[in-house]
């Protein structure tokens, strides 16, 4: 940093094996000091290509920057992408339940299901993010889910959508029709 510190930009997992395992000495690369927003970038760009960061973590960084001050528009020129990946990333950094950005860094549940989840407060969305872990809903089954929890017109029949959501997401099937 500007003031002669240093700081990890990219190896924050390594880093932690390093101490996990009693490291005193860790092999680095160090850069000149960069601005702070420089650095946040820097995060993104050195994960790119082999995909070491995750969903939440991309998010964290865009939450990061945006609270920073820096636009929706001005993230998406510095690191490259379209304003609507830094839209929904943003999305995710602000509005996702710590649990349920937890489960989404484990990659038991995916971020389109969590996109969906935005829509709903904490609570909700940990009671729904339960609900598709335990029943293992494929990505559809899940936003049917969420959809469902949304047309639901008191506490007691979201309840009981969480209780069977199976019966509501995969219907049986149909007989076929007489026409």
């Amino acid at each position: 940093t500007e003031d002669g510190r240093l700081e990890v930009i990219d190896g924050f997992k390594r880093l932690c094996h390093w101490r996990d395992c009693g490291a005193t000495t860790v092999p680095v690369v160090v850069e000149p000091p960069v601005a702070k927003f420089e650095a946040k970038v820097l995060l993104l760009w050195s994960n790119a290509p082999p995909r070491t960061l995750s969903t939440m973590d991309e998010a964290r960084v865009v939450g990061s920057l945006h609270s920073d001050g820096i636009s929706v528009a001005a993230v998406a020129a510095m690191t490259g992408r379209k304003q609507g990946w830094v839209a929904k990333r943003l999305l995710l950094a602000t509005r996702l339940s710590p649990s349920v950005a937890d489960r989404v860094d484990r990659r038991e549940l995916g971020p389109t299901l969590a996109y969906a989840l935005c829509s709903l407060g904490s609570e909700a969305q940990d009671e729904l993010a339960r609900t598709a872990w335990r029943h293992r809903l494929k990505v559809h089954e899940g936003l049917a889910l969420v959809a469902a929890f949304h047309c639901c017109d008191s506490d007691a029949e979201r309840k009981q959508l969480l209780a069977q959501p199976l019966e509501v997401v995969r219907p049986a099937r149909r007989s076929t029709s007489p026409l």
